[in-house]
């Protein structure tokens, strides 16, 4: 406990638990009561103040900020991450024109306007510590409005704020950097997650990027996959009618959707990907599994 905070050591580094707030609704008014965290032979508690017992008793953890993303353009959020100043960075995806971004920012338009092919673009805005200013903010994209689909899986940044980001395109113009490991869109077969409206018209590669601090600019961005549908969960294509259909696999009990996977940095600035492919070709080097083992592979 440091200045009545929680602190939690990690193998990422220390998580913060602000001074819990308790009260009580005493005649229509909230009344504060005194609490703070206690640790006792390892488990922590609260010590709570004088109070009523006759009346119920909250408490409540310390809301920062919320906000709407601001955008007029359907769009869902996938990821979140933070960096030591305590910045939100939040990722998802958009539809059409009408996400909010900011002037100077790497893409601040999209070609899927308001396609109903399924078709999204990721999108990505940082915002000051108390959520009142939107620092930067951008699409990030390739494609048309009729192809050309990218989810965002799972950010992170390092000591510099620059952000780490992982997802999967199906575009073909997906930006990459001049020295990206990949330059080219590997492909797979069709994908159309009716349950959450997503359509991936030529499959999937992982993609990998990093903008620089002030999200005007790519310090590096790659595709990586091999011939067959990269960086998604799911189990079979199956005919619905006169639409084809993915389905998720076991994992939608756990997590509910496709985009699954994670990225994250070292002390040395490498970055790790941990996700799923069903490329036999998937690119392996120095591996402990060299050669595919079944139909969905971790990688």
């Amino acid at each position: 406990i440091r200045d009545e905070k929680l602190v939690i050591l990690t193998t990422m580094g220390a998580v913060y638990e602000n001074k819990p707030f308790a009260y009580q609704v005493v005649q229509g008014e909230k009344v504060e009561v005194p609490c703070r965290y206690v640790i006792k032979d390892g488990i922590v508690s609260f010590e709570i103040g004088k109070y009523n017992k006759k009346q119920t008793l909250i408490i409540d953890p310390t809301l920062i900020f919320a906000s709407y993303s601001g955008s007029t353009a359907d769009n869902f959020g996938m990821t979140a991450t933070y960096d030591n100043g305590g910045h939100l960075y939040a990722g998802g995806t958009a539809y059409s024109i009408g996400y909010p971004t900011t002037l100077g920012a790497y893409q601040t338009t999209t070609t899927t306007n308001g396609s109903s092919y399924g078709v999204t673009d990721a999108a990505i805005s940082k915002f000051s510590p108390d959520g009142s200013t939107l620092v930067y903010s951008t699409y990030l994209g390739g494609g048309t409005a009729t192809g050309g689909t990218e989810t965002l899986h799972s950010l992170i940044v390092n000591d510099q704020d620059e952000l780490y980001m992982f997802g999967v395109t199906s575009s073909s113009d997906f930006p990459t950097t001049s020295t990206a490991y990949d330059k080219t869109f590997n492909g797979g077969s069709f994908l159309g997650f009716m349950q959450n409206g997503t359509y991936f018209s030529a499959g999937t590669d992982i993609f990998v990027s990093k903008f620089n601090s002030t999200g005007t600019a790519l310090i590096g961005s790659t595709f990586i996959g091999g011939s067959g549908n990269d960086g998604v969960n799911y189990n079979k294509n199956y005919l619905s009618g006169s639409y084809w259909i993915s389905n998720y696999d076991s994992l939608q009990y756990n997590y509910g959707d496709q985009f699954r996977g994670e990225i994250m940095i070292d002390a040395d600035g490498n970055c790790y990907v941990a996700t799923t492919t069903k490329s036999s070709d998937f690119p392996v080097k120095n591996a402990m599994q060299p050669t595919f083992g079944g139909s969905q592979d971790a990688v």
